[in-house]
């Protein structure tokens, strides 16, 4: 590495250790490793795959380090994996992606599950948050796996480049990883459904050989009582590493004192128990069902389940005339739509109900734009008591 500096300690049979940057224990073996590795890579250092790889995590050495790390100082398998690596970011995961496919990647953008807040703490980790009520596995039947894949990892590295540059302003050689959040309300049985599985596993499974040691610490929280169905699933596709980094709770960050959360509950978004105000999601059910800009709202509906979209007045507020183009779908079964002006602290005033059935394909409604003050609120609800129903809705003006 550039330098380790700190005295070696001993300590009954703990390992030897070098404290390098600020956060981070060292071994001497790791050391040794990481020194071997470089060497062993001799000439793939100059890869066009490697450079973005080392321009991602901050230098050679401490991309090294997290492949040494995150394999246990096999080095013989970290060797194996970087040259991988290499061939994957000189295939797959372009930096120009979002580039060539401007239309996908902001429909992506505008509805995928997972996003990098954009915020950071005071030691350079970086939050990313994944609300899996807004994962449809349907979706995944109309939208290439790829594109979902290159969106995602699309930010995670966003949150390293937000690293990098926290480490190299604050003058650091190192950053400690995401502190990954994860609401898992809304999570049922079509989760576990075999193109949810296989959609999970293109987009773990190169994350974990592409993106090693890069996450710190992960929360699952709001877990069903049957999530441990669920995650008997996950769980064999996670490195045993990883899996200690994961944290299961039935509830939120609400119930907890500021003292036991990951960071400032400032920076914890507000759906999970923090203070963070986040940009609206849609659910994500991909763009060939009806062109509505990937903004929608349900998909695959269970029995009685509604979904709401709420559009803001500051969101509205470009619209000129007295009303609002909402859009909605019913592919199968029956649902109703219900539009209400809504304001803190006031009982809401109702817009518009209408009944939608299947035949109805897609509909476009205009709704009256909410009072001063107000939000437009829309609502869809499935209305059989025993069967799942397919539909969705969208406020085309925001």
């Amino acid at each position: 590495f550039c330098s380790f500096k700190g005295k070696q300690k001993r300590k009954g049979k703990k390992k030897k250790t070098l404290k390098m940057w600020e956060g981070l224990d060292i071994t001497e073996k790791e050391k040794a490793a990481v020194d071997e590795l470089k060497e062993k890579l001799g000439d793939l250092t100059q890869r066009k795959g490697f450079l973005s790889l080392t321009d991602k995590l901050l230098s050679e050495d401490h991309a090294c380090f997290r492949y040494v790390r995150g394999y246990n100082c096999n080095v013989k398998t970290a060797f194996q994996k970087v040259a991988a690596t290499i061939e994957w970011r000189e295939t797959f995961a372009g930096d120009d992606y979002e580039t060539k496919h401007p239309e996908l990647f902001a429909n992506l953008k505008r509805t995928y599950v997972g996003r990098a807040l954009g915020v950071i703490t005071d030691d350079g980790s970086a939050l990313d948050y994944y609300d899996i009520d807004y994962f449809n596995p349907g979706a995944t039947n109309r939208v290439d796996v790829d594109d979902i894949a290159h969106y995602h990892f699309s930010e995670i590295e966003r949150g390293l480049k937000l690293q990098c540059d926290w480490a190299r302003t604050n003058g650091k050689d190192y950053f400690p990883g995401f502190i990954t959040l994860i609401n898992a309300k809304g999570v049922g049985m079509q989760h576990a459904a075999p193109n949810a599985i296989s959609t999970i596993k293109k987009l773990f499974g190169p994350g974990q050989d592409n993106f090693p040691e890069n996450m710190k610490v992960c929360y699952i929280l709001n877990t069903p009582a049957f999530f441990a169905a669920c995650w008997k699933l996950i769980e064999p596709m996670l490195s045993k590493r990883t899996r200690e980094k994961v944290k299961v709770l039935r509830g939120d960050f609400s119930t907890m004192e500021d003292s036991e959360l990951p960071c400032p509950r400032e920076l914890i978004p507000e759906p999970i128990g923090g203070k963070l105000k986040i940009a609206r999601m849609r659910h994500f059910t991909g763009d060939k069902v009806c062109p509505l800009d990937g903004v929608l709202g349900a998909d695959n509906m269970g029995p009685k389940k509604s979904v709401t979209v709420r559009a803001t007045e500051e969101e509205l507020a470009h619209i000129e005339g007295g009303l609002v183009t909402v859009r909605c779908y019913c592919l199968s079964g029956s649902i109703t739509l219900a539009a209400k002006a809504v304001k803190d602290g006031e009982a809401p005033i109702g817009l518009l109900e209408k009944s939608i059935e299947s035949s109805s394909g897609l509909v476009v409604i205009e709704v009256a734009k909410p009072p001063e003050g107000c939000s437009l609120e829309v609502t869809i609800t499935n209305n059989s008591i025993i069967r799942w129903c397919n539909g969705g809705v969208d406020i085309v003006d925001v």
